[in-house]
């Protein structure tokens, strides 16, 4: 077989590979994708239903606030008090049934749309999980179940009433709230879905299930992620899942779908394109085949050349070679020109190496000075911020030490105050002067920890960071969302002072974020997962995100969209340097469908 044929074959059998390994590679890259797409519409499709969830028990709950705290006309003893439950029942579909409960634990009087009692019922309820639940905190939310009646499903929520001219309890409201609604979504969402299941967190009863979801039950009870793939009867499921917890209602919402159906569509192009794939492949041998002959052309010329000089050179042959052919008068050309300067290039190569080291030190320098430097500007940005965390957290407590002593104070000189009262009050000085105190001893350790690897459980360290900008989030009304606890004690070792320089700075822009955008609602989530040999730290808000033109620009240097008066554009900078560089992890940011998730991802032993 002559040359130029074995170089057909042999370049048109790497291209054929080449290609089949692309194309299976783009395959497995477009179902990667696609599985990632899917996996963050079904976790938005899950926060949507546990949104609706949440806003239907919040509406409930202002609307027996309103009934029970604001109208301080209700009372026992209001000969209307039937007809004024009647109209709130009438103008608010989702109560089924409200009862004015007494103090004592006496029903005086009940509502309801199946039912209007017009005699008190003498049941007593003083002994019922909501009475005593009520009595001790603000309200009670039980289990979800469903209604005997209409199968409806209900929650029970029951509330405070207060006496706004005295300000004192007086009684409870305690009512049957439908969730047809949110049943009915339910019901429409399998229309996408293969099966939907609510389970009990605390029971593991399972509150809710679709038709086709009783098949997973077993599944549900041995799995320990939100996000998994599930075989069942040769048939793979793919299954997304999220929580929905309160002081009183803990819920696991789950949904299923066929990963067939997921990946139809892919599926269906690939296979559409098989044929465009070998048409590619024949057109690409004969181009591969027209192409090596080309280039073969000018190279025979040459030998053929070579060949015919051989017997007419001398001794000298070695150094140069004359040829008549244009193309090859190009190549000697520059071939005998390129030797001369490979002399002449050696020399400034040894000269450039002897000057080489110094220069490579002398530029270490400067970058490990421009570090120190970036490191310091971002240090005192963050103590400013530091500062404004601890102003938060101590302005409450502040208040409550001067309301109290100011209180002492007045009820001594007006002789009112009695002992009890008067222990009680300096106790509730101690107890904020003790918080106060704590919060020094926090903001000191954060400040003089020495910056060395040692053994910590990851879990109380975040906890000491969140405690840092806790109060600064409550002052701006931003609900904290903490998952950290959801996941067994993770023990890893690492610099504790830098790792929480990097979590209350994301905290902090988080927070900025939410606050210039006057985002409704905000809240910022922290979670913690431990995959193999490393552990993943996510801080999420709904900030509405990182436009996409600047997403890669955020790690950057001086890059900040603040004003200057409010950034440095040093913090994202400085938090990456410290997790890739000092805790060798890595540190990225990924946009929601309303925010933005920045990951930590650190090993669990120090490198």
């Amino acid at each position: 077989m002559k040359l130029s044929e074995k170089l057909v074959v042999s370049s048109s059998i790497v291209m054929i590979v080449s290609i089949f390994v692309i194309f299976f590679n783009i395959h497995n890259q477009l179902t990667t994708e696609t599985k990632k797409v899917e996996m963050t519409r079904y976790q938005h499709e899950l926060r949507d239903i546990i949104s609706k969830i949440d806003s239907s028990l919040t509406h409930i709950k202002r609307i027996l606030k309103t009934i029970g705290v604001e109208n301080n006309t209700l009372n026992e003893n209001d000969i209307k008090l039937k007809e004024r439950l009647e109209f709130y029942l009438k103008n608010n579909q989702e109560i089924r049934e409200i009862k004015y409960i007494s103090l004592d634990g006496e029903n005086i009087r009940t509502v309801s749309t199946e039912k209007l009692f017009t005699k008190n019922d003498t049941q007593n309820y003083s002994n019922e999980l909501f009475f005593k639940t009520v009595l001790a905190k603000d309200y009670y939310i039980s289990q979800l179940y469903f209604s005997p009646i209409s199968n409806d499903m209900m929650v029970d929520i029951a509330t405070k009433i207060i006496d706004v001219k005295e300000n004192k309890m007086i009684g409870i409201l305690y009512s049957k709230i439908s969730l047809n609604h949110i049943q009915e979504d339910l019901a429409d969402r399998l229309i996408t879905f293969y099966a939907i299941t609510i389970q009990n967190l605390k029971t593991k009863e399972f509150l809710y299930k679709s038709s086709n979801a009783k098949k997973f039950e077993n599944n549900i009870y041995n799995l320990n992620t939100n996000l998994a793939t599930i075989e069942q009867n040769d048939e793979a499921y793919f299954m997304a899942s999220d929580s929905y917890i309160n002081s009183d209602l803990k819920l696991n919402i789950f949904i299923f779908m066929k990963e067939k159906k997921i990946f139809a569509q892919i599926n269906h192009t690939i296979q559409n394109n098989v044929y465009l794939l070998l048409i590619i492949i024949l057109l690409s041998s004969l181009i591969i085949s027209t192409m090596v002959k080309r280039i073969l052309k000018p190279l025979t010329l040459l030998v053929d050349s070579i060949i015919i000089k051989s017997n007419k050179i001398d001794k000298s042959f070695s150094r140069n070679i004359v040829l008549e052919n244009d193309e090859i008068k190009n190549v000697e050309h520059y071939f005998n020109k390129y030797i001369k300067l490979l002399d002449l290039e050696k020399d400034k190569i040894n000269t450039l190496n002897a000057t080489l080291q110094k220069r490579v030190d002398e530029e270490i320098l400067k970058s490990q000075k421009k570090d120190f430097i970036l490191f310091e500007q971002a240090k005192n940005a963050q103590m400013g911020e530091m500062i404004g965390n601890i102003a938060h957290q101590w302005r409450q407590p502040l208040s409550v030490i001067s309301t109290s002593a100011s209180g002492i104070l007045i009820k001594k000189e007006m002789g009112t105050i009695t002992d009890t009262q008067e222990v009680e009050m300096l106790e509730s000085i101690i107890d904020k002067v003790n918080y106060l105190s704590q919060t020094i001893d926090t903001f000191r350790d954060y400040i003089k920890e020495k910056k060395e690897f040692k053994e910590t459980i990851l879990q109380e360290s975040l906890t000491k960071d969140i405690n840092i900008i806790q109060a600064s989030l409550s002052n701006h009304h931003i609900t904290l969302i903490n998952k950290i606890n959801d996941t067994k004690p993770i023990q890893i070792n690492t610099l504790n002072s830098e790792l929480s320089q990097v979590i209350i700075n994301l905290f902090n822009n988080a927070k900025d974020a939410l606050v210039e955008k006057e985002v409704m609602e905000p809240f910022i989530k922290i979670s913690l997962e431990k995959e193999n040999d490393r552990t993943i730290i996510k801080i999420e808000d709904n900030g509405k995100g990182i436009p996409q033109e600047i997403l890669p620009k955020i790690f950057d240097p001086y890059f900040t969209t603040k004003h200057q008066a409010q950034g440095t554009g040093l913090g994202l900078y400085m938090s990456k340097e410290i997790i890739e560089k000092h805790l060798k992890g890595k540190l990225y940011a990924t946009n929601t469908s309303n925010g933005v998730i920045f990951t930590i991802e650190l090993p669990l032993v120090s490198q």
